[in-house]
């Protein structure tokens, strides 16, 4: 009886390791082979995975307010979803003087990001080697900007804060856009009596995904490639005055009107672009154009690029034509743009027109103005700004 129900026990698990053989070497296997692959989720540090993923497009711009400059360092900015979710969206710091963009926005990165919607976000500053100045009567006074308890400001977060109706959705392989105004007015507090003078900030900023306010936006960074016959060409975003860093990419298009200035060369539409592509990868850009916010698409009305780019070959001043004595241009409230080193502010600078200098307004690249032009530029609007090189003064609103 124990030899039968030995050999009846052998028996069944003879059978049983004979399906488990079978299920792992045959019938079983089915349906590993068949399984799909599963889809990697999207990580902005991973470009494999970049097809899963959506872009954001930021502008940074302001409002106008008693500030001359306002320059700082922006360390970081961060979006979060409605999960919690904390993305990054610039891969280093970089240094911003605000008050360049009261009347324009210029494009700040082109961020890689999850699908997702997001509520809010913080823009991280740092204080400690900023450059303020407000106006005072005529003059420039240096500011320390402080929180509403007078605590002179370091490194800070600003909130960003997403009403509902106002609230980023990203969707996979689609392109969206977040407009950020640091409204310079509305958040400070100038008190220009004491030495130096004081911004008490309220450290909010004001976010927009359909800006109700169209300003000219601005577009740097290196040459990526050309397309002649699509009429665009692709830069690595590459903000205000900095020269390494990688902030995404965008698509730039022309038209059959946009001015360039290539290497001191004048050119419009496909001509701009063939001069553009045989400038070749890695020079240096700077387009001035219109974001149209509904199809995500940045057209350019001109460009500048190799040593046509403020700064790149030789030093620069941007700044505001306040008056002409002769051959000398008094421009105040001046960004110096060096060539070697990195922008600052100067209150009043002194420009002389040599004899070789090229007087142009944007809009009419290619006609010359005459010099006297420069004294009805700054009687008709002050804000009329003049980028100045050892070359020329290009007195315009400038891109």
């Amino acid at each position: 009886m124990n030899i039968a129900l030995t050999r009846k026990w052998a028996s069944q698990t003879s059978v049983l390791l004979t399906a488990l053989i079978l299920a792992a070497c045959g019938g079983g296997s089915s349906a590993v082979d068949t399984a799909a692959p599963q889809a990697q989720s999207c990580d902005p540090a991973n470009s494999a995975t970049h097809s899963e993923c959506g872009t954001v497009f930021v502008g940074l711009t302001d409002a106008d307010g008693d500030f001359l400059n306002y320059t700082v360092d922006v360390v970081q900015l961060r979006l979060e979803t409605a999960d919690g979710r904390v993305v990054d969206t610039l891969p280093r710091r970089t240094r911003i003087n605000f008050t360049d963009y009261v009347t324009v926005s210029e494009l700040l990165t082109a961020a890689t990001v999850p699908p997702a919607t997001y509520i809010s976000g913080t823009l991280t500053l740092d204080y400690s080697d900023a450059e303020v100045f407000v106006e005072a009567g005529d003059l420039a006074k240096q500011a320390i900007v402080t929180d509403l308890d007078g605590n002179a400001l370091g490194q800070t977060e600003v909130k960003i804060v997403l009403s509902n109706r106002d609230q980023l959705h990203v969707s996979r392989g689609r392109t969206s856009f977040l407009q950020l105004d640091f409204d310079l007015g509305v958040s400070h507090v100038v008190d220009i009596v004491s030495t130096p003078a004081t911004a008490a900030s309220e450290q909010f900023i004001i976010a927009e995904v359909t800006p109700v306010e169209e300003k000219d936006t601005r577009v740097r960074g290196p040459l990526v490639e050309v397309n002649e016959d699509a009429g665009n060409y692709v830069v690595g975003v590459r903000p205000f005055h900095d020269r390494i860093g990688d902030f995404g990419e965008i698509t730039v298009q022309v038209t059959s009107e946009t001015e360039f200035e290539v290497n001191g060369d004048m050119f419009v539409g496909a001509e701009g672009l063939r001069a553009l592509n045989v400038a070749g990868r890695g020079t240096p850009t700077i387009a001035g154009g219109t974001l149209n916010v509904a199809a995500r698409e940045f057209t350019a009305r001109i460009v500048l690029a190799g040593s046509s780019v403020p700064g790149i070959d030789r030093d620069a001043i941007a700044g505001n034509v306040i008056k002409r004595e002769g051959n000398f241009l008094t421009i105040r409230g001046a960004t110096i743009i060096p060539h070697d080193r990195r922008a600052h502010f100067h209150d009043d600078v002194l420009v002389e027109l040599g004899p070789n200098t090229k007087v142009f307004k944007d809009g009419d690249r290619v006609s010359d103005l005459y010099r006297c032009d420069l004294d009805r530029t700054a009687r008709h609007d002050s804000w009329q700004s003049a980028y100045a090189d050892k070359r020329r003064i290009s007195a315009a609103n400038t891109i």
